[in-house]
């Protein structure tokens, strides 16, 4: 498991308000329901009813904490570039939990690759908080997924948004 999204932002770049937590797991599909059971038994249920179902269609799991409502959304890994990410993941002490939480380059690649206008903020905040952050596994990683969805438009809109940040940070 790796923590990723905005919590795992905060942890590499500024601070941001989220409202949920996202992390992605490799769970064989014939073991939700007992993923379920064990989430079930720290107080981790589904926060939609068909929670399996949507899962297997969407390949999220989406849950809350029943005592804070907070939600936590569970990405069903299955891709070459989720299990690296597991494997490049440091734990990260927080709450008095050892939080595995996923590295600045493989959290730079997923919010380039969902490209939306919080995403693309975020990386400006890595970018500044990790001066030291490896470029060139970004690029490796995210070429990768664009040619997977057959959307070289991602890498360029990175490159783009790196171009310009370069530009501002002087």
């Amino acid at each position: 498991m790796a923590i990723i999204g905005g919590v795992a932002v905060a942890f590499h770049g500024n601070p941001r308000l989220t409202n949920d937590v996202d992390a992605v797991v490799f769970v064989d599909e014939s073991k939700l329901v007992e993923f379920l059971k064990l989430a079930s038994k720290h107080g981790i249920i589904p926060r939609i009813a068909g929670a399996l179902d949507f899962a297997q269609i969407n390949r999220v799991l989406l849950l809350k904490d029943k005592a804070t409502g907070t939600g936590i959304d569970v990405a069903l890994g299955a891709l070459a570039f989720e299990q690296r990410m597991l494997k490049r993941a440091r734990p990260v002490r927080a709450g008095g939990l050892n939080l595995p939480v996923a590295c600045a380059e493989d959290i730079t690649v997923m919010k380039a690759f969902a490209n939306r206008a919080k995403d693309l903020a975020d990386i400006e905040s890595m970018l500044g908080a990790n001066p030291k952050l490896d470029l060139n596994l970004v690029r490796r990683e995210l070429t990768e997924l664009a040619e997977l969805r057959e959307a070289p438009e991602i890498l360029a809109a990175f490159e783009t948004l790196l171009a310009k940040w370069r530009k501002r940070a002087g």
